[in-house]
């Protein structure tokens, strides 16, 4: 749930939603509600102040991080974004946020385009990665209880140490992964035979960036994901940057190429190639000035 009204709550808070919600719940099924972003101060977050529906005790409260590398209004990767709502509740009953989750310059799919991107900040936007954790767990499981979810979520997440849980990040950083293992009481280390090169989110003005990863083998299937967006936030206007972005090959000859503007560049995927260093690079062909930003990963 991505809606409601800001403000300091009590759990006990008792509004038509709120007992929707609360109905729904004894029913068996898991809300998950962004936590608010504080409007008032510069967008500077104060204790006590987040969204309504955030209230009722058992639902799954989500606080927004800023994910490394990105820096964010002076702030840097893996803290919590100054806009992000916070507790206590009035009644001090429980921690809320119950988890926090990267909101921050988060890329996705813009609707009424096809391969159209846009970026927005918030906790609307890291609410839905712990409501896809959710519907996962209730994939292997689908007896889990509300309570259950909840608790493996909060359980598994990263601490930040200090107590847990706190009223700012909740539990800490949301971890699907180590949740999944609890779950299914596995002990074991994920593997699906392919070398997975997460290089993350970057932005460039200007110049290039390179991203190296190795091939021992080439039987296996490249993919790479290369996702840019017509950036649009609130402390930028929107605009369409256009980039170039080269596969090369260890002999450093350019093996695959794409340009043009955010929505042209997405995926590349080949399956022939010679073993050693392969190199990703992303050039800045036209940025307008403002710095185009992008997410990179790679499956071999």
């Amino acid at each position: 749930m991505s809606l409601g009204v800001d403000g300091c709550w009590s759990s006990a808070l008792d509004t038509i939603e709120t007992r929707l919600m609360n109905e729904l719940m004894n029913a068996g099924v898991s809300i998950v509600v962004a936590m608010g972003n504080s409007k008032p101060n510069n967008f500077l977050s104060t204790m006590c102040f987040f969204n309504a529906l955030a209230a009722p005790a058992r639902v799954i409260s989500v606080g927004n991080l800023i994910a490394p590398p990105i820096s964010y209004g002076g702030q840097e990767g893996w803290s919590i974004n100054k806009s992000s709502g916070r507790g206590p509740r009035l009644d001090s009953v429980g921690a809320v946020p119950t988890v926090s989750a990267p909101g921050t310059t988060i890329s996705a799919a813009r609707a009424g385009t096809v391969n159209g991107y846009v970026a927005y900040t918030g906790t609307s936007q890291a609410a839905p990665f712990v409501s896809g954790l959710a519907a996962g767990m209730l994939d292997a499981n689908p007896y889990l209880s509300v309570a259950q979810i909840k608790d493996y979520i909060a359980n598994y997440a990263e601490t930040t140490g200090g107590t847990k849980p706190n009223n700012v990040y909740g539990s800490g950083y949301v971890r699907a992964f180590e949740t999944y293992k609890a779950l299914l009481g596995s002990s074991s280390t994920w593997d699906d035979g392919y070398n997975h090169y997460d290089f993350g989110a970057w932005c460039i003005r200007t110049g290039s960036l390179t991203y190296t990863f190795a091939r021992p083998t080439n039987n296996k299937v490249i993919s790479g994901t290369v996702a840019v967006h017509n950036y649009s936030d609130r402390n930028a206007p929107t605009y369409t940057p256009s980039l170039r972005v080269d596969l090369k090959s260890p002999d450093n000859s350019i093996y695959r190429s794409a340009s043009g503007p955010a929505s042209t560049l997405s995926v590349f995927r080949f399956t022939s190639g010679l073993t050693g260093k392969w190199k990703v690079q992303v050039s800045a062909i036209d940025t307008q000035g403002q710095y185009a930003c992008y997410y990179l990963d790679v499956t071999d």
